[in-house]
């Protein structure tokens, strides 16, 4: 099997989770979804950056929830995780997102991947998948099968 490198949209892929922008809503989200989860990274980043705030939140509301309820992270991970989905906002997508919330969102996230990598031994690549891709733990296994990958790599 063989890895993906995905640097540069990988990046950006993340930075979407403070900074998505506004467009046109479809009233057919399951649809967009899996449209959109059968491109390649940097073309899931694209249509990432065109969606509505709200529609951003739910994509990563829907990831967080599916992360917290992942069989494969323990309860004391989990209690790392929850602080995470307990800040997401709709406001957090918004374009005049004031500074104080998205620096205060950008700490806690940045303390729970800390927490992750220094407590329980997380590596980049599970963090990767459990918070830098919009695809749940399904989809992102998926992902790997369609694309005979071991894991995703941001390098």
């Amino acid at each position: 099997m063989r890895n993906i490198n995905v640097s540069a949209a990988l990046i950006a892929l993340s930075c979407i989770i403070l900074f998505a922008t506004n467009c046109n809503s479809s009233s057919k989200d399951t649809e967009y979804r899996e449209n959109l989860l059968s491109k390649s990274l940097p073309e899931q980043v694209l249509m990432l950056q065109q969606i509505k705030p709200e529609e951003a939140y739910q994509y990563w509301r829907i990831k967080l929830e599916d992360t917290i309820n992942s069989q494969k992270i323990s309860d004391s991970e989990k209690a790392v995780i929850k602080p995470v989905l307990e800040y997401l906002t709709p406001e957090l997508y918004e374009e005049n997102c004031s500074e104080e919330i998205s620096s205060r969102f950008n700490e806690i996230v940045s303390s729970m991947q800390n927490t992750l990598k220094n407590e329980f031994g997380w590596s980049d690549a599970k963090i990767f998948k459990y918070f830098e891709t919009i695809m749940t733990e399904a989809e992102y296994e998926e992902y790997l099968k369609r694309n005979n990958a071991e894991y995703l790599d941001r390098e």
